[in-house]
């Protein structure tokens, strides 16, 4: 399975760098995404699920918003993981049989007023 970067100069068996790169994906997202003022306007919440592609050289490709509470909150999910192509690390990417290939990610990214989070 691919992996967002940040952790591999880590000390640790595979478990424990899947599992900082997992906190450090979370990390991320909190730090860029940016809940919409229509959204916030009319106190919509709740989960996007989103599927993308994590190509072979570590870019995100197709990115499909699976479920949508709406009022863009889709559309800012989709604009936090096009902004994962600017990063100066990529992704590492998905290996099958000793070769970098594309692979689909599903990522929930929950939305929510008020308590300053929106993973």
């Amino acid at each position: 399975m691919p992996r967002f970067p940040a952790c591999e100069a880590m000390q640790g068996d595979q478990a424990d760098i899947k599992k900082c790169s997992g906190e450090k994906l979370f990390q991320y997202i909190f730090a860029n995404l940016k809940y919409p003022e229509e959204a916030k306007k009319n106190g919509v919440q709740g989960t996007v699920i989103a599927k993308f592609i994590v190509q072979k050289d570590g870019t995100i490709g197709t990115i499909m918003i699976l479920r949508d509470p709406g009022t863009g909150l889709g559309d800012a999910a989709k604009q936090v993981l096009r902004s994962m192509n600017s990063m100066p690390e990529k992704w590492i990417p998905g290996i099958q049989r000793g070769k970098a290939v594309n692979v689909y990610y599903t990522l929930p990214i929950k939305f929510e007023l008020g308590s300053d989070s929106k993973k």
